[in-house]
C-alpha cells in the first residue's frame, strides 16, 4: 500500500517520498530564488521598469508550476528579502525605499501581509533614520493614531513612539552580614548583659527593577515616558549618555541624584540611532 498526498507545490497527489514529490520541490525552490534575484535587481537598480518586474515575476511563476496559495508566500518572502538587502550598507536611500515602496501595489499586496515579519516596520525605521541624519524632520514615517498623553512644548513635533516599553531602574537595596544571636553574661542575680547581639555589617546593593511599563515618545526636543503612575520629560540637552543594547537603550542624565535608566523598546539599534539623531536637531 503506497500512501499518497496532496503534493502543496502542485497540488497533485503524490507517494510521500515520490521521485516527482521531490522534484515539485526542487523547482518550488529555484522559482523562490529567481523572484528573490529579481526583486533585489529590481530595487537596487533601473535596469527592470515597473512593467517588466510583473511580467518577469509572472512568467517565472509560470516556469516554476507555482499555484495560486503559494504565489503570496513567494512574494512576501522575497519582498523582506529585498528589505534585507536594502540595509546591508545600513543606509535606506530615497530611491530604494520608493521602488520597494511601488512593489505594493504592483501586485495588490496588503502591507499586514507585507508586515508578517516586521519588513514595513524596517523600512519606516530605515526612512526615519535617513531623514534625520540629512537633518530633516521625517514627515509621514509614523502616525500616532489618538491623543498623546504629553503637553509638547512650541515648535515640538513627534517623531517616533514606543508602545509597552519596559523601565528599568537602579534602586539601592540593604541587606545585613555577619550578624549573631549574642549570649548572655550573668552579671548579678537575676541581671544579664547580652552581648554580640547585633545585625551584621550593612551592605549596600545596586540593581535594576522594573519600575513602569508605558509608552516611550521621541520628539525633536525631548524624550517622554508615560504609563498610568509614571510620567516625565527629558531634554536631550540633559542626556549625559546613551549605552546601546540589542533590545533597548540605558540613559544616564544630568543631576545629582539621577540614577541611569534602560528602556526596552525590543529594538535596541533602531532606538539607540534615532536618539542619537534627534539629539542633534537644531
Amino acid at each position: 500500500i503506497f500512501v499518497k498526498w496532496k503534493c502543496k507545490y502542485c497540488e497533485h497527489q503524490h507517494k510521500i517520498f515520490s521521485q516527482q514529490r521531490k522534484l515539485c520541490w526542487d523547482v518550488h525552490n529555484r522559482t523562490k530564488l529567481s523572484v528573490n534575484k529579481v526583486f533585489i535587481e529590481y530595487v537596487n537598480s533601473d535596469v527592470i521598469t515597473d512593467t517588466q518586474l510583473h511580467s518577469v515575476i509572472d512568467r517565472l511563476m509560470i516556469e516554476g508550476k507555482v499555484v495560486e496559495p503559494n504565489k503570496l508566500g513567494i512574494l512576501v518572502e522575497a519582498f523582506e528579502n529585498a528589505v534585507d538587502g536594502a540595509f546591508e550598507d545600513d543606509i535606506l536611500t530615497e530611491e530604494e525605499e520608493a521602488r520597494l515602496g511601488k512593489i505594493k501595489g504592483i501586485f495588490g499586496l496588503e502591507t499586514n501581509q507585507l508586515d508578517r515579519n516586521g519588513a514595513v516596520g524596517k523600512l519606516m525605521k530605515g526612512g526615519t533614520l535617513r531623514e534625520l541624519m540629512n537633518g530633516r524632520i521625517p514627515k509621514d514615517k509614523f502616525h500616532i493614531y489618538g491623543q498623546i498623553p504629553f503637553n509638547l512644548m512650541k515648535n515640538e513635533e513627534v517623531i517616533w513612539a514606543f508602545e509597552a516599553v519596559d523601565l528599568y531602574e537602579h534602586k539601592v537595596k540593604s541587606e545585613y552580614i555577619g550578624g549573631s544571636q549574642g549570649i548572655s553574661i550573668k552579671i548579678a542575680k537575676g541581671v544579664y548583659y547580652r552581648t554580640g547581639n547585633f545585625r551584621g555589617r550593612r551592605v549596600d546593593r545596586t540593581e535594576s527593577v522594573k519600575t513602569a511599563c508605558g509608552l516611550l515618545c521621541v520628539t525633536n526636543k525631548n524624550l517622554y515616558f508615560h504609563d498610568p503612575a509614571k510620567s516625565f520629560r527629558i531634554p536631550f540637552s540633559k542626556i549625559v549618555s546613551m549605552t546601546p543594547y540589542s533590545d533597548g537603550i540605558g540613559i544616564s542624565k544630568d543631576g545629582a541624584n539621577s540614577k541611569p535608566m534602560t528602556f526596552y523598546t525590543r529594538d535596541g539599534w533602531f532606538t539607540y540611532n534615532l536618539l542619537m539623531n534627534c539629539s542633534k536637531i537644531e
